[in-house]
């Protein structure tokens, strides 16, 4: 039975202190992290559409800047709708610390850093049949490193999740992968009180091996796929909207259930 899921959500915001942590790209890695003692609140949703279904994932991310280098984030997943998607890491709680390591200026608005992120997740309500598989915790760890100036962003990033096993049941691991441009257009730099816009093309990449269930592996549940698609990005003052669609370009599975196409869309609140 197909399952539809709703594709948009409304975002209200009131505006208090300026954006001050930079811009990043939608489904990809990125290195922007919060002022110190900034306060970010994201509402985002990602729809998933395979062969049959169509499922959402909301998701409401917490985070706070406890140095210019080091941030702390926290996020609650809301599942809707029904996918045969087996990318392992959707619908997780998770907590993270991501650490922006190195930042070098290259001249007038332009400069290159790179940040480590690591943290633990935990699997809410999970989609097909990732929904027998028992929860338990993973570890999460990755880096992003990027070349950042008034006009042109580009990023290159990798995350590992690793799953433990419980009663013979082991969701595998999974490897994510991205690069991201983007591209400021002079037209739409503007100031406060215009909106300032960014256009991006994201290319995002997932591996993943065989599900385990009561000890048992079951052949042709791996899966690697690549997904390509742009985004665009609008800033006003301390709100931050943004919506980006990508479909698959490639994929490797056993089973005739891969996705077609993700659409997201999420709206963040500084302060």
């Amino acid at each position: 039975m197909k399952n539809f899921a709703i594709l948009g959500i409304l975002f209200s915001f009131f505006l208090t202190d300026a954006f001050a942590s930079g811009h990043g790209p939608l489904f990809g890695l990125s290195t922007p992290t919060n002022a110190r003692h900034q306060w970010s609140i994201d509402f985002a949703s990602l729809t998933i559409r395979d062969q049959d279904n169509t499922g959402a994932v909301f998701r409401s991310i917490l985070s706070y800047g406890i140095t210019e280098t080091v941030m702390v984030s926290a996020s609650v997943p809301v599942i809707a709708g029904q996918t045969e998607s087996l990318t392992p890491a959707l619908g997780s709680f998770e907590g993270f610390v991501t650490w922006r390591f190195q930042k070098r200026n290259l001249g007038i608005a332009r400069r290159y850093e790179s940040v480590v992120f690591g943290g633990i997740i935990y699997p809410a309500d999970q989609f097909g049949a990732l929904s027998l598989v028992e929860k338990t915790p993973g570890v999460l760890l990755g880096g992003c490193t990027g070349l950042v100036s008034r006009k042109h962003y580009l990023w290159v990033g990798a995350s590992y999740t690793a799953f433990q096993e419980k009663n013979g049941d082991r969701r595998p691991d999974l490897l994510f992968y991205s690069v991201a441009w983007g591209f400021r257009p002079d037209a739409w730099r503007k100031e406060y009180p215009a909106w300032d816009w960014r256009l991006f093309v994201e290319a995002t990449g997932e591996a993943f091996g065989d599900l385990q269930i009561n000890n048992l592996t079951l052949t042709d549940t791996d899966e690697h796929q690549l997904l390509l698609g742009p985004a665009i990005l609008g800033q006003y003052k301390s709100i931050a909207v943004e919506a980006g669609i990508q479909a698959a370009i490639y994929r490797n599975t056993g089973l005739d259930s891969g996705e077609r196409f993700r659409f997201g869309v999420t709206g963040v609140y500084y302060f």
